[in-house]
């Protein structure tokens, strides 16, 4: 019995109490399992049904990180989900009525939910129970049905998450930052391939970086977020553990500035043959930090402790007498940098718990509550969240017209699928409709397939948990493959409701394809907001954050806290930047305008970004000669051109051009001669500064 114990343990860990998706899918399956199967062996399978709805959108509005804060939210969510259940309970039998009421309901709410993450939370989950109710409603039970019985599935698995959470009050937090290191294992992976690389391979690997470290920043500025939640709503006596955790979050900042480092064009350096041994062994040194890191985000999810890998001491022993051995290697200088930086991250993570980089004092400063986004601005009707809430409203009302007026049964179809549909951008908005129409289409068939061969009522719960289970496994990372799985829950659910689960998949995919047709339209002829009407804008704020960057660096002039939110924000608007330029190409033709100048700023400014996080690597808080700083002042006046004086740029660009072409040209001839290795970093920014002059002359 020990064993299978032991095991059992294992297999938990393992597949559940590590992965933080599939816990929570577990939470989901487990609670409608409790609620659905005795309601069906009592015979009130339409209550269980019901039941299971609640559950799927109390799920989905789940946000706050600290118990407390968690506590508060539920019992919002729960009043509101009574309110909006019984509104729609209540009026959907007058059609004018209930029309000017979905139409006012949805737009205040969907304004409301720009407030803050709690509130994007509970609105969402308001207007899709709104959406449930209305599917519901109709299968003989009194008003009032509805409005107990699905808020009481919410607040029910509302207990098991809570119960959850304060018997592990640090968990959420936990799930965030190993989250954030996972994401910093991958990208790490992946620029191990790198080395070695050719010039043709290197690009693709690059735009594949860039979508990495998108997803890195997006982690730590969620991070962020939670931080001050947690912070804001812990006592005095957590501040010690609070100051933990906000260590680890600097450090996942330090590991992301040295490994998002850029110190050569790695091609330049895999194409000399003497440089092959070097070049493999940072390419393998670099898998095995991955692979640290990972360990290190597993060891905070486990609480147990980190145990810096054998492997990783050997390789990096190894690689350091390899370079002794290659001091006269012509590209000894680049590589001996890049090395530097590596070997950093390895000393990061073997004292990664030893030293600490934050003082309570720095941790306590994030007990400020979080401001919220004032609603005098979200109600300017120039703001993004204020159209977004005017065009779902108009769909979600013109979906219900379309449905009361060619008497689709279960029209509500519609109405559900513009609001998972539409997004606040056009190309958001266009991916999302091909995965649901797609994901729509996989599911209709699996699920008609699936109701063929299991008819009975057994198999039918059996279908659902596991549809059920495998949406809120995926909905965050594989949208197509949840939208099969929660098509097929849905067939189960009017199965059970009526034995028309079959019936409705039809109606289903039509009214779907109308839903997503509203979506479109609405994203396409109401404030589109064409990414090329912002790339001005975008450019200039991503140079803009890369120079102040670049300046606290080599002016080093600000203190490690504001440091860090410098790299931070320069990858913020650097991603802004990548997203604008993907999201361009699902763009119509006709609006894919400056799409090469896009790619070519984004390709530009993210190596400027690169290369300046390297400078940072190996010169922050080490002094610069006389020398180093008066390149730098020059490549920072350039940057400040390129930044602020367009106008300028233009009449005055053969002397600036000339001055640009010079200053390279300089650094590029010390290369070989100086004993300063920073002068191969100062080249690269120099070189990326002047091609971001040319493209600035040609945008203009």
């Amino acid at each position: 019995m020990k064993k299978i114990h032991q095991q059992l343990r294992a297999l938990w860990i393992q597949k559940f109490w590590t992965k933080p998706n599939n816990l929570w899918a577990l939470k989901v399956l487990v609670s409608i399992a409790c609620l659905l199967i005795p309601c069906i062996i009592a015979g009130e399978s339409s209550i269980g049904a019901t039941l299971s709805l609640g559950v799927v959108a109390m799920a989905l509005s789940e946000t706050d990180v600290h118990p407390r804060a968690k506590l508060k939210a539920v019992l919002v969510t729960y009043i509101v989900f009574v309110f909006v259940t019984a509104m729609v309970e209540l009026l959907r039998l007058n059609p004018l009525i209930f029309g000017i009421w979905l139409a006012v309901f949805t737009f205040s709410f969907t304004l409301l939910g720009g407030l803050s993450a709690r509130y994007q939370g509970i609105t969402y989950g308001a207007i899709l129970i709104s959406v449930y109710t209305m599917l519901g409603a109709g299968y003989g039970h009194p008003w009032y049905f509805q409005p107990i019985v699905m808020p009481l599935g919410g607040l029910i698995y509302a207990i098991v998450s809570l119960g959850i959470a304060y018997a592990h009050p640090w968990r959420l937090l936990e799930e965030q930052i190993s989250f954030g290191f996972t994401k910093m294992a991958e990208y790490v992976a992946l620029k191990a391939t790198l080395f070695p690389s050719t010039k043709d391979n290197q690009e693709e690997i690059r735009n594949e970086l860039a979508l990495k470290n998108i997803e890195v920043s997006q982690k730590i500025n969620q991070i962020k977020a939670d931080l001050h939640s947690f912070a804001a709503a812990s006592s005095d006596k957590s501040l010690p553990r609070i100051t933990i955790f906000f260590d680890r979050w600097y450090k996942l900042q330090e590991i992301q500035r040295r490994a998002t480092s850029s110190h050569e064009e790695y091609y330049v350096l895999s194409e000399h043959a003497e440089n092959e041994e070097l070049i493999t062994g940072l390419g393998q040194m670099m898998k095995e930090i991955a692979k640290a890191i990972q360990l290190y985000g597993d060891s905070i999810l486990t609480e147990t402790t980190y145990e810096h890998p054998v492997s990783l001491t050997w390789t990096k022993k190894a690689l350091t007498e390899l370079f002794q051995r290659n001091k006269e290697n012509p590209q000894y200088k680049a590589m001996s940098l890049l090395f530097s930086n590596i070997s950093e991250l390895e000393r990061i993570l073997q004292t990664i718990d030893d030293e600490t980089l934050v003082t309570e004092a720095d941790a306590a400063s994030f007990k400020k509550k979080p401001a919220l986004v004032p609603l005098k601005k979200l109600a300017n009707p120039k703001h993004l969240r204020f159209k977004h809430a005017i065009r779902l409203m108009l769909c979600l009302v013109i979906g219900y017209v379309l449905k009361y007026y060619f008497q689709f049964e279960k029209g509500d179809w519609i109405l559900l699928t513009s609001m998972l549909v539409l997004q606040q951008t056009y190309s958001a908005t266009r991916q999302r409709i091909l995965y649901r129409i797609f994901g729509t289409i996989i599911g209709v068939v699996l699920g008609i397939s699936i109701a063929h061969i299991i008819s009975n009522v057994q198999g039918q719960i059996i279908v659902l948990l596991i549809s059920a289970y495998l949406f809120f496994k995926y909905v965050r990372t594989v949208y197509t493959i949840a939208v099969i799985f929660i098509t097929t829950f849905v067939l189960e659910i009017f199965d059970i409701l009526g034995n028309i689960g079959v019936l409705v998949m039809q109606p289903r995919l039509i009214d779907t394809l109308i839903g997503t047709a509203l979506a479109y339209i609405s994203i396409r002829l109401l404030w589109p907001n064409w990414t090329y009407k912002q790339l001005p804008v975008l450019i200039e704020t991503a140079i803009g954050k890369n120079k102040r960057y670049f300046d606290g660096v080599f002016k080093q002039e600000v203190d490690y806290a504001t440091y860090l939110h410098y790299q931070r924000t320069a990858n913020n608007a650097d991603n802004q930047l990548t997203e604008a330029w993907r999201g361009m190409r699902f763009e119509p033709k006709g609006k894919q305008k400056l799409l090469e100048s896009a790619r070519n700023f984004t390709y530009f400014n993210h190596s400027l970004l690169s290369y300046i996080s390297a400078f940072g690597a190996h010169h922050y808080k080490n002094p610069l000669s006389k020398e180093e700083y008066n390149y730098c002042k020059q490549i920072s006046a350039l940057l400040d051109v390129i930044h602020e004086n367009k106008n300028l740029l233009l009449s005055n660009f053969e002397a600036l051009d000339a001055q640009s072409a010079n200053l390279v040209e300089e650094l590029n001839s010390l290369k070989e001669t100086s004993e300063l290795k920073s002068i191969v970093i100062l080249h690269n920014i120099a070189k990326i500064t002047h091609e971001l002059l040319w493209e600035t002359k040609r945008l203009n």
